[in-house]
């Protein structure tokens, strides 16, 4: 989330980027800062860990993001499918 962060600071310097806006951001950035287990125990149902690739468990979402391996693609597909949301 580097570039996030950069992007953040660019559109603060900017200005015209409403409250809410950044909120968004901000918590994209956290979102994908956090650790995979963190996000699970946090943000989604137990019945994930079935399915999630246990050797990605202590990658960020943005490490999982980016890898490109077939573990990977399950596990971000997991986080964000909504029938594993609280």
């Amino acid at each position: 989330p580097k570039a996030l962060r950069e992007l953040k600071e660019t559109l603060e310097e900017a200005g015209g980027v409403t409250k809410k806006q950044m909120g968004k951001l901000d918590k994209l950035i956290e979102k994908l800062e956090s650790k995979a287990s963190d996000w699970i125990s946090k943000n989604c149902k137990g019945s994930i860990n079935q399915k999630f690739p246990s050797e990605l468990r202590d990658k960020t979402l943005d490490e999982i993001r980016q890898m490109g391996t077939e573990a990977s693609k399950t596990a971000w597909k997991l986080l964000n499918d909504s029938r594993f949301r609280k």
